[in-house]
């Protein structure tokens, strides 16, 4: 299963870094243990560290290298999705949204998964890909809720300070 993974999941799941027992952790933790595969936009990535350096207000829970090593991490376990040189159509209310659709066409996405209320109100209306949110993603794994000691070791690089 192939599931590209929208930035506010991503925004939420490097806040989980705080908390790992946050339940949208566990989204990291399936990828980490190959239960599917993960992907990720290149777009996203940047977007991802564009809003953390915007977001001052995080800054106290976690760190600058908790969150260049959190995007670290996801380069190491998700598949990067290059951006499309061809022009993207038109599909979402919010036109930045759209690079998404063509990432999931190029990925060869099962599922978009996000917490976009726009995106997730035009779900009916597409046939490919599935578009869920985390809950409804994480509904999909019978481990949903439990973390591997693998998975932790994982995560708590993207926790631990740099020497």
């Amino acid at each position: 299963m192939r599931a590209l993974i929208d930035t506010n999941v991503l925004f939420s799941a490097l806040l989980a870094v705080a908390r790992p027992s946050a339940p949208i952790a566990e989204l990291v933790n399936c990828a980490i243990r190959n239960e599917y595969s993960m992907l990720v936009p290149e777009e996203v990535l940047g977007e991802l560290l564009d809003v953390w350096e915007r977001k001052q207000s995080f800054h106290p829970a976690i760190s600058d290298e908790q969150a260049r090593r959190f995007v670290q991490l996801l380069r190491n376990i998700a598949e990067i999705i290059r951006p499309s040189a061809d022009p993207i159509p038109r599909v979402f209310r919010d036109r930045g949204d759209d690079f998404l659709l063509t990432a999931c066409v190029m990925g060869r996405a099962d599922y978009l998964v996000t917490g976009d209320r726009d995106i997730l109100d035009i779900r009916d209306s597409l046939s490919q890909p599935g578009i869920l949110t985390v809950t409804e993603f994480l509904g999909m794994f019978s481990v949903h809720g439990s973390q591997s000691p693998r998975s932790r070791d994982a995560l708590a690089v993207s926790r631990t300070p740099a020497n």
